[in-house]
């Protein structure tokens, strides 16, 4: 079991089962939930059941962000004007394009990760954009040239083996049916209470058999 500090300084807990869930839906996000709840040891309704209540907690939830091959990424120290640090860390925050701010101690007050469709908009962005905002005193970018590994990347590893060969063992074929167009489906990623950053794409919230997300 793992706690985790929730609002009102409330302890809310991960059960084994709900991290060998979110295992699951990391190995197989577009399986239904009656193929995740027996790989969990569970049934799909309880499945379902599970992962509702940890949304509902707060304690993990889907997102989708622009990943490193789609974006031009740039690592942003920020100096602070005195007494702005507040008021400044919640207008970064709002920003859709700052994908993480970070308090920190040394030279600079806030590290940012910035990220654009290309290198022209994220100069437009840092220079133009952030610059000039109210509590800004400096900046200072790097540029990501290479991302060898990041956040969406990491697993929970909790689900025990038999579980994860269920997920892994071949699907039946569906009957042939009407041509659906499908979309794109963005880099997501699941995130919870804990900071962790789990790797899981855009998921579906339906009933047993509805699947994860569209391939």
């Amino acid at each position: 079991m793992i706690e985790t500090v929730g609002g009102l300084g409330e302890i809310q807990t991960f059960e084994e089962t709900d991290l060998a869930l979110v295992d699951a839906l990391q190995t197989d996000p577009r399986a239904p939930w009656s193929r995740i709840g027996p790989a969990v040891g569970v049934d799909a309704t309880t499945a379902a059941r599970r992962w509702a209540r940890l949304e509902r907690a707060g304690l993990a939830w889907v997102t989708a962000y622009a990943g490193p091959a789609t974006a031009t990424v740039g690592y942003v120290e920020v100096t602070c004007r005195p007494r702005r640090l507040a008021e400044l860390s919640e207008r970064l925050t709002a920003l859709p394009w700052v994908a993480s701010v970070e308090h920190v101690v040394g030279d600079f007050d806030l590290f940012l990760t910035v990220v654009a469709p290309d290198l022209s908009a994220l100069g437009r962005r840092i220079g133009t954009d952030l610059g000039p905002l109210p509590g800004v005193r400096a900046t200072r970018t790097r540029l990501g040239v290479r991302i060898y590994q990041e956040g969406s990347g990491w697993k929970v590893r909790a689900l025990e083996p038999a579980g994860r060969a269920r997920l892994a063992a071949p699907r039946r074929a569906r009957p042939a049916g009407p041509a659906v167009a499908r979309s794109r489906t963005c880099h997501a990623e699941t995130s919870t209470a804990a900071s962790w950053r789990l790797s899981v794409p855009t998921a579906a919230s339906a009933g047993p058999n509805s699947p994860r997300a569209p391939a």
